[in-house]
C-alpha cells in the first residue's frame, strides 16, 4: 500500500458525498472523542460498508490507486483478499492518523 496523500482527499470527498455520510461521520467523530480513533475507523467503515453500493466506482477506484492495482483486479479480489485489503488500510498509520485528527478538531 502506497502512503496516502493530499489527492487522496478528493478520491474520500467524492465517496462521502455519493454516500452523503456527513452527518452519521459527524456523529461518529463526536463519539470517537471519548471512544478513540479505533471506534471512529471501525463504525466509517461499517456506515460506508450500508451505503457503499452509491459510490462503486469511486470506492474501486480509489483502492486500485491507494494499493497500486488495476479497478479490475480490485473487483475481482475475493472476500478473503478484500478483509485483508482493508485490514492493511485501517492498520496502515496513514489512515490512523486521518481519524485521529478528525478526532483531535
Amino acid at each position: 500500500m502506497r502512503k496516502i496523500t493530499f489527492k487522496d482527499s478528493f478520491a474520500l470527498s467524492k465517496i462521502l458525498d455519493k454516500t452523503n455520510l456527513t452527518t452519521d461521520l459527524n456523529k461518529v467523530v463526536e463519539e470517537g472523542k471519548e471512544k478513540g480513533t479505533e471506534y471512529v475507523g471501525g463504525q466509517f467503515f461499517m456506515l460506508l460498508a450500508k451505503k457503499w453500493h452509491m459510490a462503486e466506482k469511486e470506492i474501486i477506484d480509489f483502492l486500485a490507486s491507494l494499493f497500486e492495482k488495476t479497478p479490475k483486479e480490485i473487483e475481482d479480489l475475493s472476500l478473503p483478499e478484500s478483509k485483508e485489503l482493508f485490514k492493511q488500510l485501517f492498520q496502515s498509520e496513514d489512515f490512523k492518523k486521518l481519524f485521529t485528527r478528525a478526532v483531535e478538531e
